[in-house]
């Protein structure tokens, strides 16, 4: 089947930005575009068989992507997903209303009747903990696309972070440093996030021919104290391993405690990788390598994918993963 044309095909042939293509095609009244621009924009669309979907125009002049999510937590890594998709929405004119359900369909379908008064583009469905959610029948007659989550069924688009490949690149940077005993100090093990990461750290030993066994892998809880505690324990009935992976940039921060109290050196005696890439990791001693969470560029996806649908016919439900990247620093 041939791929559909979308606004992102039109900007590049243009030579403009998606933005200006969302605002040409959409005919919005409070940008101006050089005649010269929307006419570049026009031709492109023509030449790529580009057709724009016919929509209804509400009462409201003010366009809308509602924004639910079960939780919030005091965590930058959720600032980010508000933040990312906030900016990208207002690039577009619209405007982006968020409401915590607390995984309450009531007050899901409660947000979703309010949202109907205004020129509704879509919903962005997102939960603080990546896994499996049942969105319910109402948001299959509009645009939803899922944020770190995915439905058992695939009736939805989702957008999740590539927790895998990420286990799998902070694995390859400790082999690369040359460490050959690397243990993997994480979280909650029932955590889907948590088994992702496991599955790559266990990628990444059995390609540098190195045992994957499950005694490499230590679970806990997904904070200071869990790195601390836990490696205490190790220390306690072996010797130190040479490469640490650790579930989050929190686990590591314990972890160079307890390396420190036991006369090792952490980026030196013993290389050490986080995840996340959470505010303070790079102002550790030494400079924490992590992996980078993609929160920001993920909303963001999601904003552009609700919109790409409301100006074309759908492509079809389909799940992205957007890479987790190696930040190094000089812990490894």
């Amino acid at each position: 089947m041939t791929r559909k044309p979308t606004m992102r095909d039109i900007a590049r042939l243009a030579g403009v930005s998606q933005t200006t293509v969302s605002f040409v095609l959409n005919d919005n009244p409070n940008i101006s575009v050089q005649e010269s621009t929307r006419q570049a924009v026009f031709d492109s669309a023509a030449e790529l068989g580009y057709e724009q979907a016919r929509r209804k125009r509400r009462k409201s002049a003010i366009r809308t992507i509602g924004f639910l999510i079960d939780e919030v937590a005091s965590s930058s890594l959720v600032a980010e997903l508000f933040e990312g998709a906030t900016d990208f929405a207002n690039q577009y004119g619209c405007q982006l209303p968020v409401v915590i359900t607390r995984g309450s369909q009531a007050a899901e379908e409660a947000a979703l009747e309010a949202w109907r008064n205004t020129d509704l583009v879509g919903v962005v469905y997102s939960t603080i903990v990546t896994r499996p959610v049942t969105p319910g029948d109402k948001f299959r007659d509009i645009n939803t696309v899922l944020l770190n989550c995915h439905a058992k069924t695939s009736d939805f688009i989702s957008v999740l972070p590539g927790e895998t490949l990420g286990g799998l690149r902070a694995t390859t940077r400790l082999v690369e440093a040359e460490c050959r005993d690397i243990i993997h100090i994480t979280g909650e093990s029932w955590l889907e996030a948590t088994q992702k990461r496991i599955d790559g750290f266990y990628t990444g030993l059995a390609t540098a021919n190195i045992p994957a066994d499950e005694g490499r892998v230590y679970c806990s809880t997904f904070s200071i104290q869990g790195g601390y505690d836990n490696l205490n324990a190790i220390l306690s009935e072996r010797d130190c391993p040479d490469g640490i992976f650790c579930g989050n940039d929190w686990i590591a921060q314990g972890v160079y405690q307890a390396l420190v109290e036991h006369g090792h050196r952490p980026g030196l005696d013993v290389k050490i990788i986080g995840y996340d890439n959470l505010f303070f990791s790079e102002y550790m001693a030494p400079p924490l390598t992590t992996i980078n969470l993609p929160y920001r560029d993920m909303a963001q996806l999601a904003i552009e994918l609700l919109l790409d649908a409301e100006s074309q016919s759908s492509t079809g439900p389909r799940q992205v993963k957007l890479p987790c990247n190696l930040v190094p620093r000089e812990s490894a």
